[in-house]
């Protein structure tokens, strides 16, 4: 019984492999930990098939919850470079350090876009409507797109 489970479980943990979505992430979590759990409980106990039972069950719980934990950080992870990205382009060697500097799409290409400008502005943690508690935020607002330059783009030198 417990080989058969512990074949179900590594299989169906291979074929979910890809963890797109944070469901898929704790049903790969759950899979993999069952599996560890039902391998260590019955190596562990004296009655093998019970070890396995209840290894499974631990582990498929912590496995779940650990890849819960570990796909929420991922995410925030995700969206903090995904932001810090768009606000710091010229970080990243995409725009110029001034609006006025080009970036050019293609290296041969003759003209260039200006950078955006972005206005920053931080919203402290209040009460609306004695109801209502708003945590402190960043708003961003662009206040003036990119626009083509003919000017021939500045070249960086590397």
């Amino acid at each position: 019984m417990p080989k058969k489970i512990i074949s179900l479980v590594l299989i169906s943990s291979a074929l979910i492999s890809s963890c797109a979505t944070t469901k898929r992430s704790i049903i790969l979590g759950l899979a993999s930990g069952a599996g560890a759990g039902a391998v260590i409980g019955s190596a562990s106990s004296h009655d093998r098939d019970k070890g396995a039972v209840t290894g499974l069950a631990i582990g498929a719980v912590v496995g779940a919850v650990a890849a819960y934990f570990i796909d929420d950080g991922l995410q925030k992870r995700d969206q903090d470079t995904r932001k810090d990205t768009l606000f710091n382009l010229e970080k990243h060697g995409v725009f110029g350090g001034s609006p006025q500097e080009n970036y050019s799409p293609q290296g041969n290409f003759p003209y260039g876009l200006t950078a955006p400008v972005v206005d920053e502005q931080y919203i402290d943690t209040h009460v609306e409507e004695n109801t209502k508690l708003i945590e402190g935020h960043k708003i961003w607002t662009i206040q003036d797109g990119a626009q083509w330059n003919l000017q021939t783009p500045k070249r960086k030198s590397k």
